[in-house]
């Protein structure tokens, strides 16, 4: 008797058990997929179903880490040439310099307390543009008008040392520009652009919906 109970037991454990591996086995199969964490720089629409100061910093770091801005500059340097200090007998020109400022923003310290995100757009605070590097572009160098008295002929015949001191003179005076208001607001105007463009694009592709970016010095 005691056997036939024995028995009895075994069948009903193994029937136990095969009804809980089976309930394993298809709770398994119905599981959900386990979404892995897209690699560095891809990020497809709708992975993530609310946007975070956090994705936007991981965003930024396999983007770009760095925003360059350039603003274009110009320069004139007048020289003159007098024989015996006779109006009639000088002549001068003017040579027109280009040159090229370029700035640069780090966004390796961008934290969340510089991330504000709404409902329909995201703002984000960023450094001001700090100068990078200043360079004249020799190539773009003209004559831009040559006066001459009246029994004056001819162009000034200019040396390599006093073009190399004129190249001097149109930096020194960028350096000038620069100092100013004017390019001052054109270099934050056009820094402004590149980290919207750059962000967006961010934003787009982590929120998978029309988010505008708004963008603010600190």
């Amino acid at each position: 008797m005691r056997k036939h109970r024995f028995k009895i037991i075994i069948i009903m454990l193994v029937i136990t058990g095969s009804c809980f591996a089976g309930y394993i086995f298809n709770d398994y199969l119905n599981a959900p997929e386990i979404r892995q964490e897209p690699e560095r720089g891809i990020y497809a629409p709708g992975d993530y179903k609310n946007i975070t100061a956090e994705t936007i910093i991981r965003g930024v770091a396999a983007e770009n880490k760095i925003i360059s801005t350039a603003v274009g500059l110009s320069c004139e340097i007048k020289i003159e040439e007098r024989l015996f200090d006779l109006n009639i007998l000088s002549k001068s020109q003017v040579l027109k310099f280009y040159g090229t400022a370029l700035y640069t923003i780090s966004l390796e310290n961008l934290s969340r307390r510089d991330i504000f995100i709404g409902e329909t757009f995201v703002k984000i605070y960023i450094k001001k543009p700090e100068l990078y590097a200043l360079n004249l572009d020799a190539e773009k160098t003209v004559i831009d008008r040559i006066d001459r008295g009246l029994l004056s002929f001819g162009a000034i015949k200019i040396k390599p040392e006093d073009y190399k001191n004129m190249q001097e003179l149109a930096l020194d005076k960028m350096r000038e520009q620069i100092g100013g208001e004017g390019i001052k607001i054109i270099s934050e105007e056009n820094a402004k652009k590149s980290a919207a463009d750059l962000f967006q694009h961010i934003v787009s592709l982590l929120s998978g919906e029309n988010m505008t970016v708004e963008i603010a010095f600190k």
